[in-house]
């Protein structure tokens, strides 16, 4: 799946995150296109609801929908959605996958035999003709351990969404290694995507270039998502800031201070460091 340099910034996408007012849209329009990958193809059928589930939006399902139809990334007839450009920019992968169903390229300059079958060759160079099993005085060995070299291995669920999210691809195969080690389940993979749209936008990554974003296989082995402040100019974001509320969108501190999210703790100024200090969405005497 090709994913431009500038989508984060792309009028698009930025149309979207501002009519749902959540910085987080980038996320749900990668999960719209890995489904298309997935399904190797850019029209199917579903409703809002089902959209809305698919791009694991946690608003209203005809917000969603609307949104993403203003800034043409899904044309909608009925039942049926088509999500524009995908086909056009994945065209090399469609062509790909259609000479797979096809049995590969076809070969260039095929010999013609004229459905004669061809004969052996009349020079052997010296090397024996007869059936291996006279010929052959030790058993023919399969290199597995060759064969295993070369299997690559099958990407962890969620490396896709991974992948498509970070806005640096290099060292792709280093990156899904890293991404094994971490095995990271459903919870930790939202607040993977996350941080990587708060970072995404961050002053630290989109200046000179992007020069300053990590490898991703780095960001992974060194759960960059976990210190925010290292990419984000050492203090992190402001907490009263975007940046901050998407960081900690999926964390626990928010919910364990009794508030209904992220946004609502930091309204009452209830910080990931002083989440201590509430119950029940209130503040608490704290004991000296």
């Amino acid at each position: 799946m090709i994913v431009d340099p500038d989508f984060f910034d792309h009028w698009r996408t930025r149309m979207v995150a501002d009519m749902l007012k959540d910085q987080l849209a980038p996320v749900y329009i990668m999960r719209l296109w890995a489904h298309c990958q997935n399904r190797k193809g850019d029209v199917f059928d579903i409703p809002a609801a089902g959209l809305k589930a698919l791009c694991q939006f946690p608003g209203a399902a005809q917000d969603l929908e609307e949104a993403l139809i203003a800034a043409e990334y899904i044309a909608r007839d009925g039942l049926t959605v088509t999500v524009t450009g995908w086909a056009e920019k994945n065209a090399a992968l469609l062509a790909a996958w259609e000479n797979g169903n096809k049995g590969g390229r076809p070969k260039k300059n095929p010999k013609q035999t004229d459905g004669q079958p061809e004969e052996n060759p009349p020079v052997t160079h010296g090397l024996p003709m007869a059936n291996p099993s006279l010929t052959q005085t030790k058993p023919i060995r399969v290199d597995k351990r060759r064969e295993e070299r070369n299997t690559p291995p099958t990407p962890h669920g969620g490396f896709a969404e991974f992948w498509a999210a970070f806005p640096k691809k290099v060292g792709r195969d280093a990156a899904l290694k890293a991404f094994e080690k971490r095995k990271p389940d459903a919870d930790l993979l939202a607040r993977m995507l996350a941080a990587i749209a708060a970072q995404a936008a961050s002053e630290q990554w989109r200046k000179d270039g992007g020069q300053f974003i990590p490898n991703p296989a780095t960001w992974l082995n060194q759960a960059r998502w976990e210190d925010a402040g290292v990419h984000l100019g050492g203090s992190g974001p402001r907490r009263d800031s975007d940046e901050y509320a998407a960081l900690h969108r999926n964390a626990s501190w928010w919910r364990d201070a009794g508030f209904d999210s992220v946004w609502s703790a930091i309204s009452a100024k209830c910080w990931h460091n002083t989440a201590h200090q509430f119950r029940d969405g209130k503040r608490v005497e704290v004991a000296a």
